[in-house]
């Protein structure tokens, strides 16, 4: 069985939809599935693929329309080598293409919709949306051999915004980490360079640091939160959005703060300083505005780590499953929960413990490679 995989980009900084493609890659290989990736070229580090999979760059760099006829070239090349294709994303130009090209050769295509139909998505650019969906995106979802969504959540909204086609639910997943995989605390702390003791309790905030995932609402009252808990601090891991001011904007909350030496920003992680930050962790916090469904949740939990997380995180299972605690994405919210959890040491540890319960009884990286798996077979089979 041969499968492709077209997405954007495959950077780092392109977070959970790169990420969860070379989690599935790599188990679809791994079951005797030969698998390619078809991208774009970035000018940026890439996430780690398994070099049994190949990796094809589909064009040039598609803003200079001179590539375009490289794109369909390209395209073509990855949909008429493949059984089946599943294209993540919806708004990129070589989505539309790559979905309509797909069709035009009888290969079945699954469109991951990566969160991207999200009311607060749909509100940015909100003209360049309605004219996407009119020219192109709403006759290529309606044509997919099936909608990818991460949650009942999304697949409802997908539903509600009219679209008829087969929706299938499968969420990203992770692997737990091994014992030796952890860092004891001061060892951490020093690979982060971090100041850090054996005392000190550690909020931790991961994700890119852009205006959806609200940080600057958690910086809002951060104040009050460390001045009530002396033991806590909070460290922030992520690389920086660049536009609307927006590093300027958080770097001035977290030193209007007062707080110091307790609030660190460790800049992006990866590998060993990822497993060091939450090895450090004592509770994860991310409040978004919008999630399609977070990688950073997942991985968190998947230490044991209790979460405080918002409706736009799309996760309601924290809270069902005790695994955390959903509040709204707004400051004094934030701060009044923080300040209502952070005391109560019991209770951290026992949601710690229903997080990672969760995640082995849902959330592992097998559940999600299979569903792939029987989905690609199903439409080989058809076919």
């Amino acid at each position: 069985m041969k499968v492709g995989f077209l997405i954007e980009s495959l950077s780092v900084s392109a977070g959970g939809p790169a990420q969860a493609l070379a989690i599935v890659s790599r188990g679809l290989v791994d079951l005797g599935v030969d698998v390619v990736i078809g991208t774009l070229p970035r000018d940026e580090k890439n996430v780690s693929i398994d070099p049994r999979v190949r990796v094809l760059n589909v064009a040039g760099y598609v803003q200079n329309p001179a590539n375009w006829l490289h794109a369909v070239r390209g395209i073509r090349n990855l949909a008429s080598g493949v059984d089946v294709l599943f294209v993540n994303g919806i708004w990129g130009p070589v989505d539309g293409l790559a979905i309509r090209l797909a069709g035009d050769l009888g290969v079945p295509v699954h469109t991951r919709i990566c969160g991207m139909l999200e009311d607060y998505i749909l509100a940015r650019n909100p003209t360049r949306k309605w004219f996407g969906r009119l020219c192109y995106t709403d006759h290529n979802l309606e044509n997919s051999a099936s909608l990818i969504v991460n949650t009942h959540i999304e697949a409802k909204h997908v539903r509600a915004l009219g679209f008829r086609a087969p929706v299938e639910i499968i969420p990203n997943g992770v692997v737990p980490p091994s014992e030796d995989a952890r860092f004891p605390r001061k060892e951490a702390a020093q690979i982060l360079g971090l100041p850090v003791n054996e005392q000190d309790k550690v909020l931790l905030y991961l994700g890119r640091i852009h205006p959806k995932k609200g940080l600057h609402k958690l910086l809002g009252g951060i104040k009050d939160v460390l001045s009530k808990n002396p033991q806590w601090k909070l460290v922030v891991a992520g690389d920086f959005y660049r536009g609307e001011g927006y590093e300027d904007t958080v770097r001035s909350l977290a030193r209007e703060s007062g707080m110091g030496d307790r609030i660190q920003f460790v800049g992006e992680v990866e590998d060993q300083k990822k497993a060091a930050v939450f090895s450090l962790a004592d509770l994860f916090v991310l409040p978004s505005e919008s999630e399609g469904f977070s990688n950073a949740i997942l991985e968190a939990m998947s230490y044991g780590i209790p979460v405080l997380i918002t409706p736009g995180c799309n996760f309601p299972e924290v809270e069902e499953h005790a695994a955390g605690w959903i509040t709204l994405a707004e400051e004094a919210a934030l701060r009044d929960q923080l300040n209502t959890i952070l005391p109560n040491a019991g209770e951290l540890t026992a949601r710690g413990a229903a997080a990672l319960k969760l995640i082995e009884d849902r959330y592992l990286e097998s559940h999600v490679v299979d569903a792939y798996y029987q989905l690609a077979s199903k439409a080989v089979s058809r076919r």
